[in-house]
């Protein structure tokens, strides 16, 4: 592994990082939850705010279409577990781009 690599190098006994990729596995839903969240809401008011003439279509197109697929993917998540405060708001962020996505 990399971390263990990099320890050697610089004279250290390796530790076991074994754990690690399944802390990253089981935090990725959260980070996309809210990382989509930040970008969908900053970029949302950006688009219905700015002059026609400055909007990046390819760029809308992009975020719209990455947002959709990774909420889906967050919502399906959250709901086999049971946090439903978490689940409604995947489901609400998920409504919302379904809503603006035929304007694309």
């Amino acid at each position: 592994m990399l971390y263990n690599k990099r320890e050697q190098l610089v004279g250290k006994p390796p530790k076991d990082y074994s754990r690690l990729t399944q802390m990253v596995k089981e935090f990725t839903p959260y980070s996309n939850l809210w990382t989509t969240t930040k970008v969908w809401h900053e970029k949302h008011k950006h688009w219905l705010e700015c002059p026609w003439e400055e909007l990046n279509a390819l760029e809308l197109e992009d975020i719209t279409l990455n947002s959709f697929k990774t909420m889906q993917k967050t919502l399906a998540f959250f709901k086999t577990k049971d946090f439903p405060k978490i689940t409604a708001i995947a489901q609400e962020m998920k409504d919302k781009i379904d809503l603006f996505r035929p304007v694309v």
